[in-house]
């Protein structure tokens, strides 16, 4: 668990930068806009790594999964909102998804970090965030950590320790 907490330490850091502005709140501020930021942010705590935002392709194919939100066999394009990775290569660090709080349809947000974070799966992502953020109060309203294919519950409540006020 060291090790994934080391990961997002960059993230936790990313987030703080961001949540300091606090312009954000004042103007209708769209999730890409957010997370372009917060890519930003996050770049000098992951030195050696690229980071990419709405990152779609797995060298010249569409990103996938193989399996459908409703469990059945097939592939669905996937679009993550940041990933922390080895262009190029299968050496997957981090992926996020982010959610500003006046979205509230995360299932499918869910379900692709389910998928990206299986050892066993096509992406093998050390560790997944998903990020609810409250721009107006400049908080994490909620985060779900994934390792393994599965929420983590242990890293998800020492993650959220670190936005509480």
């Amino acid at each position: 668990m060291e090790e994934q907490r080391k990961i997002l330490e960059g993230l936790i850091l990313g987030i703080r930068e961001l949540l300091r502005d606090a312009r954000l709140g004042q103007f209708d501020t769209r999730e890409r806009a957010v997370m372009g930021r917060l890519a930003r942010f996050m770049a000098p705590h992951y030195r050696g790594w690229d980071i990419d935002t709405d990152h779609e392709r797995r060298g010249d194919d569409p990103k996938y999964l193989d399996i459908l939100p409703n469990g059945e066999p097939g592939q669905k394009p996937i679009v993550p909102d940041i990933i922390v990775h080895e262009l190029g290569v299968q050496n997957n660090l981090l992926v996020v998804e982010l959610k500003l709080s006046d979205n509230t349809n995360i299932a499918l947000d869910l379900w692709k970090l389910t998928h990206m974070t299986r050892e066993d799966g096509l992406y093998g992502y050390s560790v997944g965030a998903h990020i609810v953020l409250n721009l107006d109060q400049q908080n994490v309203a909620q985060s779900i950590i994934f390792v393994g294919g599965a929420p983590h519950p242990e890293l998800t409540d020492w993650f959220q320790r670190h936005f509480r006020q």
